[in-house]
């Protein structure tokens, strides 16, 4: 028998497991209120609208074509929700189409508020290498609204491409240098790729450029496939601009025809002359009376090392009987300064003092010597 405790404890168990089970189916809800509301897809130079869940675009592609697709985003959540879808996250990828690659671009990452729209934009270059076929586009979005519950989308449509059945294209020609001056030897470097459905065998090409002489002429033949090398022909031209070629802007012209000479296909490159400027090296003049410096032009001069020798130059005598004699003193001379000369006279040789002391000596002497003379004679007599 079931007790009235019994009872309650019962209906409580049930509620707490009710509310632990709509915890954990929140947790981790998903909704699918983040929405794809319209998909236009623009190929080449035409646009498919309204592409739907599914379908494969009604324009086909060619290798090489620029696909741009536009895309609308919805949230569901009505305004009196009032739930944001924040962060969405969006990928979109064309399937296998690079050698068996994805082609993959990554939206920024936004928000869309309730009852609202968000239209993105995405573009893709085909390569030009790629096989024929379709190809699946997927748009992969999530996001989270305000209530924790991620929203998610995901669309599937389908792109195709379509070759033409002849199709050369002329995918490189490069000059390297563009533009020549006093070294005026330049090369062509040309790249024609079948982007067609058939073998293309025995073509021609021709390189020309009438203005200063170049004419190159190959036979050759390329192949259907993809990512293949043999649908390639590649040739590097080799040339010299004359050198009265005047400055100037001329066309270098690059054709081939194909399909047994029905079809034909051009391009041309610019090639720039430019006059030949020749710096000369500066000459520096040799300088005077020194030594050069280095490159600057400035000079050094030595000075030579005076004499010293002492001259003396003696004048004979004059009819006043002195006798004049010059000195000549060695003196330091300043390199760059002329040498100055010190001329120095001596005194006249009866006005000096020891000639009168040596006169009265030699009077004093003679009186001596005479007076002992005359006391000899006086002795004798």
């Amino acid at each position: 028998m079931v007790t009235i405790r019994t009872a309650t404890y019962l209906i409580l168990g049930m509620i707490m497991l009710a509310a632990l089970a709509a915890g954990v189916s929140a947790a981790g809800a998903r909704g699918d209120d983040l929405l794809v509301s319209n998909v236009d897809v623009k190929i080449g130079s035409k646009t498919t609208k309204s592409v739907d869940q599914g379908e494969t675009v009604s324009r086909e592609a060619v290798p090489g074509d620029k696909v741009e697709i536009k895309i609308e985003f919805l949230n569901n959540l009505t305004s009196d929700e009032d739930l944001d879808i924040e962060d969405v996250d969006t990928t979109v990828t064309i399937e296998g189409i690079d050698d068996g690659d994805d082609l993959e671009e990554d939206l920024d990452t936004f928000d869309i508020r309730a009852g609202s729209h968000k239209k993105e934009t995405v573009t893709f270059t085909l390569p030009l290498e790629v096989g024929e076929g379709t190809f699946d586009v997927t748009i992969d979005a999530e996001g989270e609204d305000e209530n924790g519950t991620t929203q998610s989308v995901l669309m599937t449509f389908a792109i195709e491409v379509q070759k033409e059945k002849h199709e050369l294209r002329i995918v490189k020609a490069d000059l390297a240098p563009s533009t020549v001056s006093c070294n005026r030897n330049a090369q062509l470097a040309v790249d024609v790729l079948n982007t067609g459905q058939e073998d293309e065998e025995d073509n021609t090409i021709t390189v020309t450029g009438s203005d200063f002489g170049v004419d190159f002429k190959d036979t050759y033949s390329v192949y259907e496939g993809e990512f293949d090398d043999d649908m390639h022909f590649t040739r590097l031209y080799s040339f010299t601009v004359p050198k009265d070629v005047a400055p100037g802007s001329y066309p270098i012209a690059i054709k081939s025809t194909f399909d047994d000479g029905r079809k034909s296909v051009s391009k041309s490159v610019d090639m720039a002359v430019q006059e030949c400027v020749v710096q000369e090296k500066p000459v520096t003049p040799p300088s005077n009376g020194g030594s050069s410096a280095g490159t600057s032009g400035t000079s050094t001069s030595t000075a030579s090392k005076p004499s010293d020798t002492t001259t003396v130059v003696v004048t004979q005598p004059s009819s006043t009987g002195q006798t004049t004699a010059q000195v000549i003193q060695p003196t330091t001379v300043q390199p760059g300064a002329s040498k100055p000369t010190a001329t120095a006279s001596t005194e006249s040789l009866f006005d000096s003092p020891m000639f009168l002391i040596g006169i009265i000596i030699v009077e004093v002497l003679i009186v001596v010597v005479g007076i002992a003379f005359v006391a000899y004679l006086m002795r004798r007599g």
